[in-house]
């Protein structure tokens, strides 16, 4: 990689926030007051929302904790969030955010980012559902404290915490198509330790019934109703946390996160695969070392270390789904560490500064291949500074930040698993950097104005670099995708009266230009080659709102509009709506409550999405209908029962892959 300097414009963006600290505010006291120990979550949510400027949702535990539900499907119900799912409970799930592509969607899970080298965007369907203790979605601008910054946006996934008086939860869960969740979690802080332990196995058949149309789309004599075959899902995961606290300003943390999935893989609706199937073992391990007042009281410290092991193996031995015969297993690590330093250096100004090193590597093997060596890997040193500065006593707040990034590749020889094209040796090294800043303004203690504007980049991943298959030829002077985002809103929160609470209301407009947007172009009948010769743009508004009236109707529903075009240079894809992404979408919510228990009910509905660049193949307007009721015992035993997808409305995201229409679920939930 060289010598890893700080640029010219980092060194000149950290001397203008201290010079215009010092030119427009030297008159201003240097006393900082009392300065606030943050102890708990809730705590911590609500000083980042004093002083943040991203618009984010946030999905609490009481949310993801009612009836039966999974990752893709609690946020395909967030604004400006779309899920492109190929099946049921377990099947490939990504995430697009104001229409970005999956890829340029960052996914975290307790601080270790989950979206890897070797290309595709996360499956959302891996990651265990019932350790999930809060969710952050941050679409367009996020903090510089994420060690990378995504196009899209950012999901910040937490993971369960220990509580402070000992408690143990169980639950169980059944449904349709022999699905079925079971969990348990014990935890205690019973002094300066603490710790929790979580234990969650899923599985399903995942045997929905669908309409097969046989391939002949047009021809309705030959339709069927079939079931799905080989499409049955297992998972189990185990979660453990142990943390300490040597007083009340240093603390650590250990975090490990194990899950198995085992998947059959079904192909297409019209052609349905017998025996192929996906083994995953993933293992998430970190240790997060918190320092208050570090060297002086303005400054706070935070190391995050972390290590991940992931094997994947693919078995399609009778060549059902792909070209010809594979038993492949691919093997990625990584390891890397976070620093953010936190200084407080006046009143208003508040300095946050992040180093992070990340190395990963990525291993195919192909067991029908006699030849098997090589390895990818990518080095990534990032480092980053952002200005938290509060004006007119907290009546104007303006957060610029700035990131440098550091990227070496390198491809070593021939590879199996993946065949990668290449037999020599290839490397590339690149550098890039992103910018944004954000302004609010509180105008009352319930109204606020917010504003965005950031540069923001997706590095080409392995397989578009070096290849794939021989039916890829790798690319190495490919350029990262580079992303604008602009965003501008108001929120409104508080409470109106005793009989109207909690109100809440959200509205933003948005403006997304991606330029050298990677695709593949077909050079010769059996080979294609990515270039970047595309580009998008996308403009649009969100809505959000939310009440709680009398104490017992909890309403809530959101609403995104929005044009997310092509503006490439292939004639027939230019001008065209972007393939899965969604024209509008639109979720609303009701719930009445009281002390015994709850009836709740939920809508979506989704116009607008065509599943091919030319627009040619457009998915009939969609709209779900969930219903359900709960009932509760004391505060130790709740039962919910619950029916989604009422109307059986029968749609899919990809050609051929179907999605189950009406199913029925029932969820125990036990707290010692």
């Amino acid at each position: 990689m060289g010598k890893l300097k700080l640029s010219k414009n980092f060194c000149v963006y950290v001397i203008f926030f201290l010079l215009m600290k010092q030119i427009l505010f030297a008159s201003e006291p240097e006393d900082l007051g009392e300065i606030k120990v943050v102890e708990s979550g809730k705590e911590e949510s609500e000083l980042t929302e004093k002083t943040r400027t991203s618009f984010v949702t946030v999905i609490r535990k009481e949310e993801l904790d009612r009836g039966f539900n999974d990752l893709p499907e609690v946020l395909e119900k967030s604004v400006g969030v779309r899920i492109k799912k190929s099946g049921g409970l377990g099947d490939f799930s990504t995430i697009s955010i104001r229409g970005s592509s999956s890829e340029q969607v960052l996914i975290y899970l307790d601080g270790i980012l989950l979206n890897e080298s070797q290309g595709g965007g996360v499956n959302l369907g891996d990651i265990p559902f019932s350790n999930i203790d809060s969710i952050e979605i941050y679409r367009g601008s996020s903090p510089v404290v994420f060690g990378a910054s995504g196009i899209g946006g950012i999901v910040n996934i937490k993971t369960k915490f220990p509580e402070k008086k000992r408690n143990i939860f169980a639950r169980f869960q059944y449904g349709s198509f022999e699905t079925y969740r079971t969990d348990i979690f014990l935890s205690h802080k019973p002094g300066k330790y603490d710790y929790f332990i979580g234990i969650d196995y899923t599985g399903s058949d995942n045997d929905f019934k669908f309409e097969d149309d046989n391939g002949t789309k047009y021809n309705k004599r030959d339709d069927e109703t079939k079931r799905r075959k080989n499409n049955d899902f297992k998972s189990l995961s185990f979660l453990a946390k142990f943390g300490y606290d040597f007083n009340s300003l240093t603390r650590i943390k250990l975090t490990n996160n194990l899950f198995r999935n085992y998947k059959g893989i079904p192909g297409i609706s019209n052609y349905q695969s017998e025996n192929a199937d996906l083994r995953i073992l993933e293992n998430l391990s970190s240790m997060d070392f918190t320092k208050e007042a570090l060297w002086v009281d303005q400054m706070n410290f935070y190391l995050n270390l972390y290590g991940s092991y992931k094997k994947q193996e693919f078995d399609d031995r009778l060549g059902e789904i792909g070209v010809g015969r594979q038993d492949n297993k691919n093997v990625t690590r990584s390891y890397g560490a976070n620093l953010n330093l936190k200084y407080f250096l006046d009143e208003i100004n508040t300095l946050n500064l992040l180093i992070s090193l990340k190395n990963e590597t990525y291993h195919p093997f192909d067991k029908f291949r006699k030849i098997q060596s090589g390895k990818s890997s990518r080095l990534t040193f990032s480092s980053g500074i952002e200005d938290e500065i509060s004006l007119f006593n907290d009546h104007f707040i303006v957060v610029p930040s700035f990131r440098k990034d550091f990227i070496k590749n390198r491809f070593r020889g021939e590879n199996g698993g993946l065949i990668f094209a290449k037999s020599e040796d290839d490397e590339s090294s690149e550098e890039y950097s992103t910018w944004q800043t954000g302004f609010k303004v509180p105008v009352t203690e319930w109204f606020s104005l917010r504003a965005n504007l950031g540069r923001y980049y997706r590095v080409p991943n392995f397989f578009e670099l070096f290849g794939d298959r021989g039916g890829i030829i790798g690319n190495s002077k490919l350029v990262a995708e580079e992303g604008w985002n602009r965003d501008i809103g108001f929120r409104l929160a508080g409470d109106i009266s005793n009989y109207i609470k909690s109100l809440s209301l959200e509205a933003v407009y948005f403006e997304n230009k991606t330029e050298n947007l990677i695709l593949f172009i077909q050079n010769s009948q059996r080979t294609s080659r990515p270039e970047n010769i595309s580009k998008s743009e996308n403009r649009g508004w969100e809505l959000t709102g939310s009440v709680l009236l009398i104490e017992h109707l909890r309403l809530s529903t959101n609403y995104t509009r929005q044009d997310p075009k092509d503006k490439g240079k292939i004639p027939s894809r230019r001008n065209k709506i972007l393939p899965g992404r969604a024209k509008s979408e639109f979720n609303s919510e009701v719930e009445l409550f009281n002390s015994f228990g709850k009836i709740f009910y939920s809508y979506n509905k989704v116009e607008k999405i065509y599943l091919d660049p030319a627009n040619l193949l457009p998915i009939r307007i969609r709209e779900i209908h969930n219903i359900g009721i709960s009932a509760f015992f004391e505060k130790k035993f709740s039962a919910t029962f619950e029916v989604k997808n009422i109307s059986d409305n029968r749609v899919e995201d990809t050609t051929g892959y179907p999605l189950p229409g009406r199913s029925y679920f029932l969820t125990m939930m036990w707290n010692f």
